[in-house]
């Protein structure tokens, strides 16, 4: 129901996602008021594309974000749903009719099923989460690498493809190790150009990343990739529970600690900070030099406190790393039905639902498990190595993190398996041209 609001969140727009519209009204705002587009909005945004695809979406319409310092109520929402779940039909259209070519019938159309219908993946569609957004052009992506085209038009398709899926979600920003793992592999198995796969690969990085640099040194005179969630995540996610764990505290009294440190380390520093901050010190995002220290001063202790506690950071790794693959397709719902998923994660439901998950998550890695067993005689090793890599990677970077929501483009790479456990036939690996290597 969008017109009841709780403590002034709109019922679907809260938490990350409120730090988007926030973003692309500062946008519209400043472009109405004469600006250019790139030189308008914060500074230091969480993810640099979803506020700006967000205000473009509403500069075209013409209407307004917030109404009264709240997000405006009947303003064409649902269209913007409406265009994000039409555009990830089209990129599996598209995924289908080119697998359909390169492998099995049966395998490309049982992995498009598992696409259109699995519960984790079309449940974003009815919200305002990335992950629709992002899901749609990693399945373009994901198409273009399967086509086993080693043309440089493609590597820079490739190439940009990857530029959107990082400035949609920062967790991306180490990928591309494993694409060189990848063009390496094309090197040594089918002999295919590394330098030339490479240079045209971040040819396509760099047609978007450019233009956010040169945004970046427009709005704060410096050269630099907008990466302050990946700057904060460990911080918040995992640096309390280390010292938690090291001193024997709560994890609220080892987040005063860290508030604490962050304080003296701000007046040590002459950094201008909201004295009600909580954890996190709030610094204005005008203030360009302040809030890049802080962001920097985050990562830091991160990593010194991970380094400096391998087998607590370990464990708790583990551990979270088990809570990532438990898929939950109830993710959205309980997420508006609750404030936030803090709230949900105290109620009997949730425990009522982890058997349900659990069960639900056997039976789709069990299919995904035997369609990679058959994968040796159905799929090539260069393809195979590449969706390893990436099911891998996610599991890695969310790892740390140990929410069900970060491991869902996994599941985009699986479906290959899920539709292979459905193949009958072997496809021919079709010959390369000699123009394409």
């Amino acid at each position: 129901n969008y017109s009841e609001y709780t403590q002034k969140k709109h019922p679907m727009i809260k938490i990350a996602i409120e730090n988007h519209w926030g973003a692309a009204n500062e946008i519209v705002q400043d472009v109405r008021n004469g600006k250019s587009f790139i030189a308008s909005g914060l500074n230091f945004p969480d993810e640099y594309l979803p506020g700006k695809i967000l205000a473009v979406f509403y500069l075209i319409t013409g209407e307004e974000l917030y109404e009264n310092d709240l997000i405006k109520v009947d303003n064409g929402k649902y269209f913007y749903l409406i265009l994000k779940t039409l555009f990830y039909y089209f990129a599996i259209y598209f995924y289908f009719i080119k697998s359909s070519k390169i492998f099995n019938y049966k395998i490309s159309f049982f992995s498009t099923i598992f696409l259109i219908f699995l519960p984790d993946l079309f449940q974003y569609h009815s919200s305002f989460w990335n992950e629709s957004l992002f899901f749609s052009f990693q399945i373009i992506f994901l198409t273009l690498i399967i086509a086993n085209n080693f043309s440089v038009i493609n590597n820079i398709l490739i190439g940009f493809l990857f530029s959107i899926m990082f400035l949609i979600s920062q967790e991306y920003i180490f990928y591309f190790l494993v694409l060189i793992l990848y063009y390496l592999f094309l090197k040594i198995r089918l002999n295919v150009s590394f330098i030339k796969s490479i240079f045209s690969f971040f040819l396509g990085f760099s047609i978007l990343t450019s233009i956010q640099i040169y945004e970046s040194n427009l709005k704060t005179g410096k050269d630099q990739l907008v990466m302050g969630g990946i700057q904060s995540a460990l911080y918040i996610y995992i640096v309390p529970k280390i010292i938690s764990k090291k001193n024997d505290i709560s994890v609220e009294e080892a987040k005063e600690s860290l508030r604490q440190d962050s304080i003296d380390w701000a007046k040590m520093k002459n950094i201008q900070y909201d004295k009600n901050s909580n954890f996190i010190l709030k610094i204005s995002s005008k203030n360009t030099h302040d809030k890049s220290e802080y962001n920097s001063y985050m990562l830091k202790k991160s990593i010194m406190t991970m380094l400096s506690h391998p087998v607590i950071s370990s464990g708790l790794f583990l551990k979270s790393a088990t809570h990532l693959v438990v898929l939950n397709p109830f993710y959205v719902k309980y997420f508006y039905q609750y404030n936030g998923r803090g709230e949900f994660l105290k109620t009997q439901t949730h425990k009522d639902l982890i058997l349900v998950r659990i069960i639900y998550s056997l039976i789709i890695y069990g299919i995904v498990l035997l369609g990679l067993f058959k994968s040796r005689k159905s799929i090539k090793d260069e393809l195979n190595l590449f969706f390893l890599l990436s099911i891998l990677y996610v599991v890695v970077i969310g790892g740390w993190l140990g929410i069900p929501r970060y491991f869902t483009p996994a599941l985009i790479f699986m479906s290959i398996y899920f539709g292979n456990f459905f193949g009958t036939k072997n496809y021919n690996l079709r010959k390369i041209d000699k123009t394409e290597l």
